[in-house]
């Protein structure tokens, strides 16, 4: 998952100005404005929209993939692994 925003003229006028943007192959994205692919308003070329911020989850992805999309931010939590989390962020700070 990650951040960013349209530069497309045409259809700027039709997201927000930020939105979600999910990689689906190499040169379109799912575009939403809520934090889930499953919650898309289209998919569209990916040289449409300028990526802002990429998500740690996506850079970590083999940290969460026991995480089901579709279930509800509390489950979600309660899906993470926390030694997995702990491990991650040791990492990172190096």
């Amino acid at each position: 998952m990650m951040i960013g925003k349209c530069v497309d003229q045409e259809l700027a006028g039709s997201f927000p100005e930020f939105v979600y943007l999910f990689p689906n192959g190499s040169d379109y994205f799912y575009v939403s404005q809520f934090p889930n692919k499953y919650s898309h308003t289209g998919c569209f070329e990916a040289r449409k929209f300028h990526v802002i911020k990429e998500s740690i989850l996506l850079k970590e992805s083999k940290h969460f993939s026991n995480i089901d999309p579709l279930a509800s931010c509390d489950e979600q939590v309660k899906q993470i692994d926390k030694s997995k989390v702990k491990k991650m962020m040791t990492s990172m700070n190096r």
